[in-house]
């Protein structure tokens, strides 16, 4: 057994746990996840406090007392599993003295450690959690460092949700480190990506061993060679690689990018693209990066340059619309309700310009009923605001008159939450009056359901219309 693992686990109903360094109890025994029935009182308070501890600013030490009354109190929590948390909370609560601003602070600093995730470097929401941003940006020069953490047992207020049949845990540093390290090295420190799901321990042995090679070849280098896995079906560039890319050699990004669109069509660029938004390359580099991608033939290479494109040249970005628009097909290839071409109706709804919402309405006329409803389907999102609500509001008025029917019954393409899907039977001039009246609801009480008939459709298209003139 090259390494040993853990998982405390809590959730609402159950509290896993399964002990890590199985030689701290004196053999190489691995801990069989243990559940915990809600029947006893002591166990659900056993529960409560195990949430607690990955809440932000809770007072730890006063959680180690409820967790050691409880022991005391009800002998059958005493398993060698809780015993086990309780010896990582020590740890935790043992103070550690260290220089501030140098790559042990940072490391010390994951014991507050809220939120983990090498992608969330590269979201478009922009939110990471700072004491994680503050250990990447150090790059290889804090690998040595980490490595000697690969076997620090302290806890962090970091709790992986349940993932297929990866039980929920909360993370300790040295499952951060070493998820941190397998990110850093791609594939050399992981045989496969569920690896990282199952189990995030990285032994000693292994990682000196890949930073022996690494060190070598040099950061730049290493980030360059391994940013595009070199395994062919892998769907996504490495996001840690990008990031400290972007924040340190940003030059590189234009042949990242070009080889990624031009010989890995399959794998995912948005996260070039935020690397790019993010990196110190010139708007017109970044333009011309953009517009190369905007005339792939790959509709997700669109879509994702257009999302930057919008803020960098919006007249660039809405007659490159317009062409992707014209381009798109009278129905998707596989199933509407996740279909790419149906994305680009977001984009029109980010620019008042005529041109791309005339073009739009032109689209949806012509395409088949399915994605005509797919392309009204955002319409009324809660994400995009009041930004340009008159233009979809008058997008969807158009369709008021539309009896075109969508059937969902046995139809293998309308699987999965498509436009309207709660209404198996459903005609697009009833779609767009339900989107219409997300827009006046104080006007408009009636409740669509499923079994309503024609003559209640009629009323209720009449209220929205009533609401419409009445703006």
């Amino acid at each position: 057994m090259t390494s040993a693992f853990h998982r405390v686990l809590s959730t609402l109903v159950f509290v896993f746990m399964a002990s890590s360094f199985a030689t701290a109890y004196g053999d190489d025994t691995l801990f069989d996840p243990v559940m915990l029935s809600t029947d006893s009182p002591g166990e659900r308070a056993w529960q409560k406090s195990l949430q607690q501890l990955v809440q932000p600013h809770t007072d730890r030490s006063e959680i180690a007392v409820q967790l050691r009354n409880l022991l005391n109190e009800h002998p059958t929590l005493g398993t060698e599993e809780n015993r086990y948390l309780l010896q990582c909370l020590d740890q935790t609560l043992t103070p550690r003295n260290v220089q501030p601003g140098t790559v042990k602070a940072a490391a010390n600093g994951l014991v507050e450690l809220k939120q983990y995730g090498c992608s969330c470097l590269l979201d478009e929401s922009g939110q990471i959690d700072p004491r994680y941003a503050e250990l990447a940006r150090y790059g290889f020069e804090a690998v040595p460092t980490l490595i000697k953490h690969l076997d620090d047992e302290r806890l962090t207020r970091v709790k992986v949700p349940r993932f297929n049949n990866c039980h929920p845990f909360i993370m300790r540093v040295q499952d951060v480190v070493g998820a941190y390290l397998q990110e850093l090295a791609g594939s050399e420190l992981r045989e496969n990506e569920l690896q990282i799901c199952a189990s995030y321990a990285v032994a000693k042995m292994d990682a000196a061993a890949w930073w022996k090679k690494a060190s070598k070849e040099g950061e730049e280098s290493y980030l360059v060679n391994h940013v595009i896995p070199l395994d062919e079906d892998s769907e996504w560039p490495n996001s840690l690689h990008l990031w400290l890319i972007a924040k340190r050699y940003p030059k590189h990004l234009p042949q990242i990018y070009r080889k990624l669109l031009d010989n890995r069509p399959h794998m995912q660029s948005w996260p070039v693209v935020v690397a790019l938004r993010e990196s110190s390359l010139t708007r017109q580099e970044k333009l011309t990066l953009l517009v190369h991608a905007a005339e792939r033939e790959n509709l997700e290479h669109r879509r994702a340059a257009f999302w930057l494109m919008k803020d960098i040249d919006h007249a660039q970005f809405v007659k490159l619309l317009i062409r992707t628009l014209n381009e798109l097909p009278t129905t998707p290839d596989g199933e509407y309700w996740n279909c790419r071409e149906a994305s680009f109706a977001n984009l029109v709804m980010e620019t008042d310009a005529p041109e791309a919402w005339q073009t739009l309405k032109e689209v949806a006329d012509r395409t088949d009923v399915g994605l005509r409803m797919q392309l009204m389907n955002p319409m009324n999102y809660r994400y995009i605001g009041d930004r340009n609500r008159k233009q979809r509001i008058e997008f969807l008025a158009s369709f008021l008159d539309d009896q075109s029917v969508r059937d969902a019954r046995d139809n293998p393409k309308f699987s999965g939450p498509c436009a309207g899907f709660m209404f198996p039977v459903l005609e697009v001039r009833n779609l767009a009056a339900r989107k219409l009246a997300s827009f006046f609801k104080a006007e408009i009480s009636m409740k669509p359901n499923a079994d309503w008939k024609p003559e209640a459709w009629a009323e209720y298209r009449y209220s929205v219309r009533k609401a419409l003139a009445a703006q």
